[in-house]
C-alpha cells in the first residue's frame, strides 16, 4: 500500500483569478500550510487541522474539500480515502480564534501526472530584444522614456533573446503546476490572443477561476504600473508568480517549482544563458516570464496604418487603405468614447472603470465594480468578454454599450449623459454596429497570433 509523501512546501493564498485572500485568512508568512504530494492510487489519511496548525484542533474547526475530491472525504478532522487519478484537491480548514474571528487556511493534496518532455528550440534563437526588432518609432520612444505608451520595462530586467527564450519555455511548461497538467499557456492561448475561449478557466483542482483570462497583447504598457483586472499588482515580475501559487489555478509552491526545474538537464543552460549563471530561483523565474510577457508586442495589425507617427494625435485617422465601413467604424469608436478608455495605439486602459455591467457588482474588482481591461488588440479572438466572460461575441459587447449600460453608482463619467447621471445611450443603427465590428477587426494582429517565437515549444 502506497503512503503519502509530506514535503515542507508553502502554499500562498493569492491568485490570478482568486483576487485578494479571503477575509479572516492568516497573514502571509504566518502558519502557512503545507503541500501534500501523493501518487495516484495512494491511500490518504491526514489530520487536516494538525496538518495546518501543528497542534490539536478546536472543536469548532470545519473542514471542506473542493468539489473534485478524487475519492477523498472528510471524516471528523481527517481527510481520508484513496486518491483517484491525477489532480489536486483543495482542503480548507476554518476555525475561530480566541476573539471569535473566523480564519481559514487552505492546502492542496496533489497526485501529479508524469512530468512533460523537453522543449524543442531553434538552433538560432528567435529575436525578442526590443532594440533588434523593427518596431514603430513611437514604440521605441516609449521603451526609452516611458511615454507615450508608458512602457513598464525596468532597467534591471530588459527583454533579451536568451531571457525571453527561457520565459517562453517556462510559460508553456506544465511543470509549473503541482499536477504537471497546467501551464500559463493553458489559459493564455496564442491563437486566442493569449486569452481562452471560456468564460472561466479551469484550474489544477478542476475548479473554475474567479475571473476571465485576460488577453496579453501589449501587457507591458501601463501608465499606473498596475496589472490584473483589479490592478492589484505593480510589476509583471510579481504577476508571473501569482498563478503558480494559487490554490485553484496551478496549486503549486515556489520551492516545489524550483526543485522540479532543478531536476531537469535543460533548464540550467537556459538560466545560464539568460542570467549569467545556472542558478534557478523563483525570482529568476518571475523575471524570465516577465521578459516573455513584455515580448508580446502587437504592432503589425491593419489598424497600425491608421495611426500617424509623430504629432499629438492619440486616435486613428481615416485612411485610404481602409474600407468605407472600417473608416466609419473608427470614427464611431472615437465618438462613442471607446478610444478615450482604450487609449493610444497600444489600446490599453489607464485606470480601471465601472462600465455599467450591473447596478451593483458582485465582484468589486479594484473597488465599486471597477476593472481594468486588456488591450483591444486581437479583440476578435479573445472572446468571451468582460471580467466574468458574460458576453460571447463582439455584437453583445456593442449592444451593451449601445443600450445596456446600467446606472451603477460608480459608473464611468465617459458612459454617462453629459452633465447628467443617467447612462449614455448611443442608439446605433444596424449599419453602425457592423461598422464598429469591422473597425475592431482591424485591431487583429495575425502576425502575432501566428509568430512561432510565441508558440508552445513543447509541441
Amino acid at each position: 500500500m502506497q503512503r503519502v509523501i509530506l514535503l515542507p512546501l508553502l502554499v500562498l493564498l493569492a491568485g490570478c483569478g482568486a483576487g485578494e485572500a479571503p477575509r479572516g485568512s492568516l497573514p502571509a508568512g504566518q502558519d502557512r500550510p503545507l503541500l501534500l504530494l501523493v501518487t495516484p492510487g495512494s491511500v490518504v489519511d491526514v489530520d487536516a487541522v494538525a496538518h495546518v496548525s501543528g497542534k490539536a484542533a478546536g472543536a469548532d474547526s470545519t473542514i471542506t474539500l473542493s468539489p473534485g475530491s478524487h475519492g477523498l472525504a472528510v471524516a471528523g478532522r481527517r481527510v481520508t480515502g484513496t486518491f483517484a487519478g491525477v489532480g489536486a484537491v483543495r482542503v480548507s480548514v476554518a476555525s475561530r480564534d480566541s476573539d471569535g474571528v473566523l480564519k481559514t487556511i487552505q492546502f492542496n493534496i496533489v497526485a501529479p501526472a508524469p512530468e512533460p518532455g523537453r522543449p524543442v528550440l531553434p538552433d538560432r534563437p528567435f529575436t525578442y530584444d526590443d532594440l533588434q526588432l523593427d518596431l514603430p518609432p513611437s514604440y521605441r520612444e516609449s521603451r526609452q522614456s516611458g511615454a507615450p505608451y508608458w512602457d513598464t520595462t525596468p532597467e534591471t530586467n530588459p527583454v533579451s533573446d536568451a531571457g525571453a527564450t527561457l520565459g517562453r519555455v517556462l510559460f508553456y511548461d506544465k511543470r509549473l503546476s503541482s499536477t504537471n497538467t497546467h501551464s500559463c499557456g493553458t489559459c493564455h492561448q496564442q491563437k486566442h490572443g493569449f486569452a481562452e475561449p471560456r468564460s472561466f478557466s479551469v484550474g489544477a483542482t478542476g475548479e473554475p477561476t474567479r475571473r476571465n483570462a485576460m488577453g496579453l497583447a501589449n501587457v507591458r504598457y501601463s501608465l499606473r504600473d498596475r496589472f490584473f483586472a483589479d490592478a492589484r499588482v505593480r510589476t509583471l515580475e510579481s504577476l508571473a508568480l501569482i498563478p503558480i501559487q494559487d490554490h485553484v489555478e496551478m496549486a503549486n509552491t515556489l520551492p516545489n517549482m524550483v526543485a522540479k526545474l532543478q531536476a531537469t538537464d535543460f533548464y540550467p543552460p537556459l538560466f545560464q544563458a539568460a542570467f549569467g549563471s545556472a542558478q534557478i530561483s523563483a525570482d529568476r523565474v518571475g523575471m524570465a516570464l516577465a521578459q516573455f510577457l513584455r515580448s508580446l508586442i502587437s504592432y503589425r495589425a491593419k489598424a497600425d496604418t491608421a495611426y500617424p507617427e509623430g504629432g499629438d494625435s492619440r486616435f486613428p485617422e481615416a485612411t485610404p487603405g481602409f474600407t468605407a465601413q472600417e473608416n466609419e467604424g473608427l470614427k464611431l469608436l472615437i465618438d462613442g468614447n471607446c478610444l478615450h478608455c482604450h487609449v493610444d495605439r497600444v489600446l490599453t486602459m489607464v485606470d480601471p472603470a465601472n462600465t455599467g455591467l450591473d447596478v451593483e457588482s458582485v465582484d468589486p474588482g479594484q473597488g465599486d465594480g471597477t476593472f481594468r481591461a486588456a488591450s483591444l488588440r486581437n479583440i476578435r479572438h479573445t472572446a468571451p468578454y468582460m471580467h466574468d466572460g458574460r458576453f460571447q461575441s463582439l455584437r453583445e459587447v456593442i449592444d451593451h454599450y449601445d443600450t445596456g449600460v446600467k446606472p451603477a453608482q460608480s459608473l464611468s463619467p465617459l458612459l454617462r449623459v453629459r452633465n447628467g447621471d443617467a447612462p449614455r445611450r448611443l442608439n446605433l443603427t444596424e449599419r453602425q454596429k457592423r461598422a464598429l465590428e469591422a473597425a475592431l477587426d482591424t485591431f487583429t494582429d495575425s502576425a502575432m497570433l501566428e509568430d512561432p517565437k510565441f508558440s508552445d515549444p513543447f509541441h
